[in-house]
């Protein structure tokens, strides 16, 4: 009788032990970012006519192309306008190719396009706050970061452009 109680004691204690053994399950952390749902846009055209600036690469600009887009389709009214755009240092580099630029017509964190009329090259820019008041920029529509001087393809301080801001 104490060798069948010892022999379940053992047998209770072993699958005791098992059942401790077990491997915890690992839980695989992945730091995705968050996505937008945004419509995406065909920009085989713009490559194959060379709107696709040299200094921003074709997926970031594909990404502010769907912005845009995002923006255009969600706003009730379209501003098209021209007017000068100057140019300004603003002490940084620009954050994933996104242009900053300060603009009246739009408010803060849109997106703008600003297209050159004499050689069709444009950029987007996202807009921090209103034009400052300078006497250097009262003529001006935009005050854009002074990056976007070679992508629309000149090297003058000021600008005339086309703006639409949605």
């Amino acid at each position: 009788m104490k060798q069948l109680a010892a022999i379940t004691i053992l047998l209770c204690w072993t699958s005791f032990a098992f059942a401790q053994d077990k491997p915890a399950d690992k839980k695989i952390k992945t730091n995705k970012p968050t996505t937008m749902l945004i419509p995406k846009l065909d920009t085989t055209y713009l490559k194959r006519n060379n709107f696709v600036s040299d200094s921003l690469s074709a997926i970031n600009k594909a990404s502010l192309d769907s912005l845009y887009a995002f923006n255009l389709l969600h706003s009730e009214t379209v501003q098209a306008t021209t007017g000068t755009v100057a140019f300004m240092d603003m002490g940084m580099p620009p954050k994933n190719m996104i242009l900053y630029a300060f603009c009246n017509l739009a408010t803060k964190g849109a997106i703008i396009k600003i297209t050159n009329p004499s050689n069709h090259k444009f950029v987007y820019a996202k807009i921090l706050s209103a034009i400052p008041v300078n006497k250097n920029h009262l003529q001006s529509v935009v005050l854009l970061s002074h990056h976007a001087q070679r992508i629309l393809g000149t090297n003058e301080e000021k600008l005339f452009c086309e703006i639409i801001v949605p």
